[in-house]
């Protein structure tokens, strides 16, 4: 790889080679202690609730948390599991194990955007429609996809808060290889 062909990539970034990064394994067990933790508060509430009505909204609030909170526990749980790198970083394209076993290409990829919710950043890619329509997701991108949309998450995304890389140094990455290897410039909102 030239550097002319790179020439668009950040100082400190050699979008030639591959970044493999793995999920943390201290923040996994932390999000899944915490999701366990929350599904079983959900449950002593509701079974300690004295006499509940039919229209009783915290009630039935409080019993959505159970099964919410109980299988995001089982999806961290379940990741420990896994052993080699979650999201890869290539000439080729980007590969998040999370959402799809298949690489994105970079010319495929329309526009980077970062969003927050809290303390908590995503990074939001869009993708070409009718390569998002082939693409092959994960279960867990399937069911995330409407919630995310009415949160204004318009397209798949990539979250650092369970993997071995700071936010912005992952955004930084994607960028670089982007810049380089897709069609257009990233809108960082």
């Amino acid at each position: 790889m030239s550097q002319e062909e790179i020439a668009g990539a950040p100082a400190g970034v050699d979008a030639a080679q591959v970044i493999e990064i793995e999920m943390s394994p201290t923040r996994l067990r932390l999000f899944a202690v915490g999701c366990l933790l929350a599904s079983l508060g959900s449950l002593a509430l509701v079974l300690t609730w004295d006499e509940p009505t039919a229209e009783d909204f915290k009630y039935w609030m409080i019993w959505l948390g159970v099964p919410f909170f109980g299988f995001g526990a089982c999806v961290f749980f379940s990741r420990m599991t896994w052993s080699g790198p979650v999201v890869v970083l290539s000439p080729e394209g980007l590969r998040d194990r999370r959402m799809s076993p298949a690489i994105i290409p970079w010319p495929a990829i329309r526009s980077v955007k970062t969003r927050s919710y809290g303390r908590s950043k995503l990074l939001i890619l869009e993708i070409d429609r009718d390569f998002e329509r082939r693409l092959s997701w994960s279960l867990i991108a399937r069911i995330s996809k409407w919630p995310n949309a009415m949160l204004g998450a318009n397209g798949p995304w990539v979250a650092s808060s369970d993997l071995r890389i700071a936010h912005d140094h992952l955004v930084e990455a994607i960028e670089a290889y982007w810049q380089a290897f897709g069609q257009t410039k990233p809108d960082n909102a």
